[in-house]
C-alpha cells in the first residue's frame, strides 16, 4: 500500500489534469497549456482511475490513522465521490452544451491576464489551438435529444459571451502586449469553431427534450457523502418546509411590530424605490464594502489579514444569463496575493425599460447592505483568504460549497445580532433567510420531478416577492446545479449548532472572535469535519 503523502499527491496530480483551467485559476501552472480531456475514451480512463483512486483512499480509511490524515483522506474522497457523481449521474457532457463553453471560457480567461509573458503566451496558444478540436468533440458527445429545451438559449448565450470576451477583451490585451499577430489565425479559427457550434446548438433545439431532474441518487450520495449532512431527499425537502414556515412566521411578527398596517412584502417594496442608477451601481457596492469593514474592525468578530482586498467588476458576459445578480470570484488557493473579485451584472442596457428598472430595484440600496457582507467582509472574501493562508496544502486545493456557503449566510445572522442590520433591513435579511429556504424546497422539487420549471419560478415570485426575470433565472441557475441551492441553509444549521456547542465546551474562554478564527483556519472543508477538528482533537 502506497504511503499516505504519496497518495494525497495522486489525488492532487489526478485532480489538476481531470480539471487543467481550474487549475490554473487555483494557481498550479504545470497544466496550462492543457483544455480539459474531453473524448470519449479519456473520460471511461478517467472514470476507472478515479475509482482505483477511491478504492485506495477506503483502504487507507480503515486504519488507525492520526485525525489529521483521516481528515485529508475523507476530504480526498469527497473530492472522487463528487467527480463519480458529476460524470456519472448528472452527465453534463453528454446533455450541456454550456458545460464545455464554460470551460473553454475559463482556461481562456485564467491565461489572458496581464503581462503575457511567453510562456503565459505559449499556454495560451496551446488551449486556442485546442479550442476547435475542443468544441468538435463536444459535439459528437452530446445528445441533442438529451439536452433540456430551456438548456438551448443559456447555452446560445454563453457563446456569444465568449465570443465577445474573445472579440473584445482578449483582442485588445493582445494588442496592448503587442503579440496579436501571434494570435491572429488562430482566434479566427477559434471563433470560427464557436459559429459551428452555436449552429449546433440551435439545430439541437429542433429536439431537445431531455429531463434536467438528476434524481434521488445523486441528492442522497452529494449529501451525505460530499457534504457529510445525514439526509436523504425526504429529509432535506421536510428540513427545507421547515424553515420556510419558520422565517414566514420570523417575517410576519416583524413586520407587525414595525408597521401593523403593512405586510413585509409591502414594506420591503418601499424599499426597493431607493436604489442606484445604472451609472452608479457598482460603486454603491464598492461603498458598502468600506462601511461593514470598518464595523466589523471596531466590533472585534474576527481576525482581517494584511493586504486582503475586493475589486469590484461587471460579470463577464458568459456569465450573466445565469447570474442575475452577481457572484464573487473569490481569491484562489496557490495564487498571489489575497485579492477577490466582486462581479456585480450591470445592467442590459439593451432589455425592455421594464426589465432595467426591475433590476434596479432589486439592487436597492437596503438590499446591498444586507448582501455586500455576506460577499466580502466576513463573508466569502474573507473566508477565502483564510483559506488560502492555511499551511496544510492538499486541504487548500479543495472547496465545500456547505462550508462556503454556510458560511456567507451565517454571517447574515451574525450581522443581525451585532447590530448592523435592524429594523427594516433586519426584515430584509428574514426575507434573504427565506429566500434561501425556499432555495431547498426548489431544489429538491425540480429535481425529483414534484416541482415544475414553471411553479418553482412562480415560488420565488410569490414566496419572497421576487421579480419575474430574476426568479426565472435563479431556477434556471438551480437546473444546472442541483444540491448546491440547499447548501446555504444545510451550512449555516451546521454552523450556529458548532458555535452553540463550543461555546459550551470552552465555557470562559469562548468568544466569537475566537470561534471565529479558529473555524476559518481550517479552509473550506465540510463543517462535519472541521467539528471533529475544533471539538474532538484537543
Amino acid at each position: 500500500m502506497m504511503q499516505h503523502k504519496d497518495l494525497l499527491q495522486d489525488l492532487l496530480q489526478f485532480d489538476w489534469s481531470v480539471n487543467p483551467c481550474s487549475a490554473t485559476a487555483k494557481g498550479i501552472h504545470q497544466y496550462d497549456h492543457q483544455l480539459p480531456p474531453v473524448g470519449f475514451d479519456e473520460r471511461q480512463n478517467n472514470l476507472l482511475r478515479a475509482k482505483e483512486l477511491l478504492a485506495d483512499v477506503n483502504a487507507h480509511l480503515t486504519m488507525d490513522l492520526p485525525l489529521e490524515q483521516e481528515v485529508d483522506l475523507q476530504i480526498g474522497k469527497q473530492f472522487l465521490i463528487r467527480f463519480l457523481c458529476d460524470e456519472e449521474l448528472l452527465a453534463a457532457w453528454r446533455n450541456s452544451p454550456a458545460y464545455y463553453v464554460s470551460q473553454l471560457a475559463q482556461g481562456i480567461n485564467t491565461l489572458m491576464t496581464p503581462p503575457l509573458d511567453l510562456k503565459k503566451q505559449d499556454s495560451l496558444l496551446s488551449r486556442l489551438q485546442a479550442a476547435p478540436g475542443y468544441l468538435m468533440q463536444a459535439m459528437q458527445l452530446l445528445e441533442p435529444n438529451a439536452i433540456p429545451q430551456i438548456w438551448i438559449q443559456p447555452a446560445l448565450n454563453s457563446v456569444k459571451g465568449l465570443t465577445r470576451l474573445i472579440e473584445e477583451t482578449l483582442l485588445s490585451i493582445l494588442k496592448a502586449e503587442h503579440c496579436l499577430e501571434r494570435f491572429e489565425s488562430d482566434l479566427a479559427a477559434v471563433l470560427q469553431a464557436l459559429e459551428t457550434y452555436a449552429a449546433f446548438i440551435k439545430k439541437s433545439g429542433e429536439v431537445a427534450h431531455g429531463d434536467f431532474a438528476v434524481g434521488e441518487a445523486y441528492f442522497s450520495t452529494m449529501l451525505q457523502e460530499y457534504y457529510v449532512v445525514p439526509m436523504n431527499t425526504a429529509q432535506l425537502l421536510q428540513f427545507g418546509k421547515e424553515k420556510v414556515a419558520f422565517y414566514e412566521e420570523q417575517l410576519h411578527s416583524l413586520a407587525h411590530k414595525l408597521n401593523p398596517d403593512q405586510t413585509w412584502l409591502q414594506q420591503l417594496e418601499a424599499l426597493r424605490e431607493d436604489h442606484p442608477v445604472p451609472e452608479t451601481l457598482i460603486q454603491a457596492y464598492e461603498n458598502e464594502k468600506e462601511v461593514v469593514k470598518r464595523f466589523v474592525v471596531e466590533k472585534d468578530l474576527v481576525s482581517i489579514p494584511e493586504g486582503e482586498n475586493c475589486v469590484m467588476a461587471e460579470t463577464p458576459w458568459y456569465a450573466r444569463s445565469t447570474t442575475p445578480m452577481g457572484s464573487m470570484n473569490t481569491s484562489r488557493a496557490y495564487t498571489l496575493g489575497l485579492t477577490s473579485i466582486f462581479n456585480i451584472t450591470p445592467i442590459n442596457s439593451q432589455a425592455p425599460a421594464a426589465s432595467q428598472e426591475q433590476h434596479l430595484r432589486e439592487n436597492n440600496y437596503s438590499f446591498i447592505r444586507s448582501i455586500a457582507f455576506h460577499e466580502v467582509i466576513p463573508g466569502h472574501h474573507l473566508q477565502a483568504c483564510m483559506h488560502k493562508l492555511q499551511t496544510n496544502e492538499f486541504r487548500k486545493n479543495f472547496y465545500n460549497t456547505v462550508l462556503i456557503e454556510g458560511w456567507g449566510l451565517y454571517t447574515e445572522d451574525l450581522m443581525v445580532e451585532e447590530g448592523y442590520l435592524q429594523g427594516v433591513l433586519h426584515l430584509m435579511q428574514l426575507k434573504n433567510a427565506l429566500w434561501r429556504a425556499v432555495r431547498v424546497v426548489v431544489d429538491v422539487g425540480l429535481h425529483s420531478k414534484t416541482l415544475s420549471f414553471d411553479e418553482a419560478v412562480r415560488m420565488l415570485e410569490e414566496k419572497v416577492g421576487q421579480q419575474h426575470h430574476l426568479a426565472y433565472g435563479e431556477v434556471l441557475r438551480y437546473t444546472q446545479g442541483p444540491t448546491y441551492p440547499s447548501s446555504y441553509m444545510l451550512g449555516r444549521e451546521q454552523l450556529l449548532q458548532l458555535r452553540q456547542d463550543c461555546e459550551q465546551a470552552w465555557g470562559s474562554e469562548y468568544s466569537k472572535k475566537r470561534f471565529h478564527n479558529e473555524l476559518l483556519q481550517y479552509g473550506s472543508m465540510p463543517v462535519a469535519l472541521i467539528r471533529k477538528l475544533m471539538l474532538e482533537n484537543k
